[in-house]
């Protein structure tokens, strides 16, 4: 996102800064969300609809005529043509080209408050369902760090985006003392040996936002038994997600795989904040 600011306000001399304030009832984006807008480009959004069509529209105004009303609000309702029923209040800001430098070094800053707040999700396995987790993921506001034992299949991966890490780690489990509460760790590895190691390592972490691995029930039942065998308490069990991406289509191509463990991790990490949304 750092790039994406600074090549907008690079690209556009004056732009106006649109910030939501205030946000009561159902609103498609929550107060403190903004956007840029330009002559021609935006980025980012507020929500989008009819409220960001008329909030583009009194930015542009105020490009060339900074007179213009700063504030506005607005009732998500007939008057504008959505059904929403909430209300949103926003704050326009004028950016010229001298405060570029500042309104970016800013934007990153929150950017990368954002990101020290975002839940982090830990990939094992970097082969054809792990890389189409990390595309799948990589478009939510999440951390994601991919690890692997095996160096080719990191080097095989796409360039490292943004909150995205590639980590070559001989002892992948290592990784897993060192993650934040909350944490999601999904271990789909090419090893059946190392997915039992690196899987009875994280049930450990009793602050684990979720642990899944990828198998089926016949590896479970195998897992189980190897698990209660080392000694470990059955309770920890309760925590294991396995198969991941179970209750979605019969389809096992690594996409369809990722797209179902993303809605999981979707329903953990960010079900309150959409009902918020539609309440």
């Amino acid at each position: 996102m750092a790039e994406g600011v600074q090549a907008f306000l690079k690209a556009n001399a004056s732009s106006i800064k649109v910030t939501i304030t205030s946000a009561k009832g159902s609103t498609p984006r929550s107060g403190g969300t903004w956007m840029l807008v330009g002559n021609a480009d935006i980025f980012e959004t507020i929500g989008g609809g009819e409220m960001e069509h008329l909030a583009i529209q009194h930015a542009r105004k105020l490009l060339f005529d900074t007179s213009a009303s700063s504030i506005l609000s607005l009732p998500l309702g007939p008057e504008i043509g959505q059904c929403c029923g909430g209300f949103v209040e926003l704050e326009f800001e004028y950016i010229n080209q001298a405060q570029n430098k500042k309104i970016a070094e800013a934007l990153i800053r929150l950017q990368d408050q954002e990101k020290c707040e975002a839940p982090t999700v830990y990939i094992f396995g970097a082969g054809h369902v792990g890389k189409a987790l990390l595309e799948a993921l990589s478009l939510l506001p999440l951390n994601i760090v991919i690890i692997d034992s095996r160096l080719d299949q990191l080097r095989q991966l796409p360039r490292a985006k943004e909150g995205c890490e590639h980590k070559h780690l001989a002892i992948p489990e290592s990784i897993i003392a060192q993650a934040r509460s909350n944490s999601a760790f999904i271990i789909l590895t090419h090893d059946h040996a190392q997915d039992f190691l690196i899987t009875e390592t994280a049930l450990h972490r009793q602050d684990a936002a979720f642990v899944g691995m990828i198998g089926s029930d016949t590896k479970l039942g195998t897992f189980r038994r190897q698990f209660l065998k080392n000694g470990h308490i059955p309770e920890l069990l309760e925590k294991l997600t396995c198969p991941i991406g179970a209750g979605g289509a019969n389809d096992k191509r690594p996409q369809v795989i990722a797209a179902l463990v993303a809605a999981q991790l979707v329903n953990i990490f960010f079900a309150n904040k959409i009902k918020d949304v539609h309440q």
